[in-house]
């Protein structure tokens, strides 16, 4: 099981399937996963910047763990699947095009994890090149991958999971760090 980013519509479905496929098969499902798990994620859209909702939490790798699943963190490319299917490592974001959610923070525990504060996703247009608050745009959402498969005589086919202006890319083939991973192995 390979987890495309940290986002409840993405892991909220986690817990059961590890819970039905332990009863079915054992609890030995490998379930690979980034790991810069945010806490919380949240909207605080401007020009105010409150926080006004809360997104829903991902399952915590110990909770995974309890529910049968063996946690792998990566947070770079690697090949999974006997070396079949490639999963990307963090797929920066390089063009305009790959706007992220205005207003999107993160929840940034204390060190003894009793408190903490939402802090800003990191933001820029293009990498080095800040934007105002107004406009501006999620350099990565960091924890986000894909998954790729190079089909003898068919050709490349990456599984992403968002169909938003980063996975458009990818699918279009067009996005060089899709292409120059998969040059390379």
């Amino acid at each position: 099981m390979v987890i495309s980013h940290w986002h409840a519509d993405h892991t909220g479905g986690l817990l059961s399937f590890l819970d039905l496929r332990g009863k079915q098969l054992g609890p030995s499902t490998i379930v690979d996963v980034h790991p810069s798990r945010p806490t919380a994620r949240g909207i605080a859209p401007p020009p105010s910047d409150k926080v006004i909702c809360q997104l829903p939490r991902d399952p915590t790798f110990e909770e995974i763990e309890a529910h049968g699943g063996i946690v792998e963190t990566h947070r770079e490319g690697h090949a999974v699947a006997g070396g079949t299917v490639w999963v990307s490592g963090e797929i920066p974001r390089v063009t305009p095009f790959e706007a992220g959610l205005i207003g999107g923070v993160r929840f940034i525990p204390s060190d003894d994890g009793t408190a903490g504060s939402w802090s800003k996703e990191p933001v820029s247009y293009f990498p080095g090149q800040s934007v105002d608050r107004f406009h501006h745009r999620r350099k990565d959402i960091m924890d986000e991958r894909y998954a790729a498969v190079d089909v003898l005589g068919k050709g490349l086919v990456v599984f992403s999971a968002l169909v938003c202006s980063k996975s458009h890319r990818l699918c279009a083939g067009s996005n060089p760090n899709t292409v120059a991973l998969m040059q390379a192995s």
